[in-house]
């Protein structure tokens, strides 16, 4: 009777640690992508800019920057100031040149909301190619948020010099997850 108890436990450990492995893999191979979609800038030209306003003062000031350079630099026509509290955003981008009237503005307390309402935006005056500036490690999570809603969205993140460190990149990968178990749950 040992042996058989014996071999039974064995197989149960052994498949616990195979769940683990392949749990293990899946997290490692998403985190690798997180840090190849924030190294990969699809910034070519484009007639639209969504600006993802929120996040610390350095980082929006990334951001509009990389957003004020595209526009300066004849790669958009227009720009689209998303976040809780885009006018400080618009400020900025209004002293560095950008006309007003190439300036819209999205206003919501969520980036679910605020790209919901993008999509809304987006049905009455579709852009030709749009790119979605936001932090590099952000940007796997937003483009698939963005994907899901229907909008067809390219990566420029702020810059490739951006340090994206383990911590962000494992913060990230917990973001994405529960993002996926969200919409899954929200769509049963």
């Amino acid at each position: 009777m040992q042996p058989v108890i014996a071999q039974l436990i064995w197989r149960a450990v052994r498949r616990v640690l195979g769940l683990l492995f392949l749990v293990a893999l899946v997290l490692i191979g998403t985190g690798a992508a997180i840090v190849v979609q924030g190294s990969r800038d699809e910034a070519d030209q484009a007639d639209t800019a969504v600006l993802m306003s929120d996040g610390d003062a350095l980082s929006r000031a990334a951001r509009v920057e990389r957003a004020t350079s595209l526009y300066l630099n004849s790669h958009i026509s227009r720009i689209i100031v998303v976040g809780q509290n885009p006018a400080p955003a618009q400020t900025v981008l209004l002293n560095r040149g950008v006309q007003a009237d190439k300036l819209q503005i999205i206003r919501a307390p969520s980036q679910q909301l605020q790209l919901d309402r993008l999509h809304a935006m987006f049905t009455t005056a579709r852009p030709i190619d749009a790119l979605l500036i936001a932090e590099p490690v952000e940007i796997l999570r937003l483009l698939k948020m963005a994907h899901d809603r229907g909008l067809p969205l390219h990566g420029a993140p702020t810059s490739r010099s951006s340090a994206i460190d383990l911590g962000t990149v494992v913060d990230e990968v917990g973001r994405y997850f529960a993002y996926l178990l969200a919409s899954d749950a929200a769509q049963t």
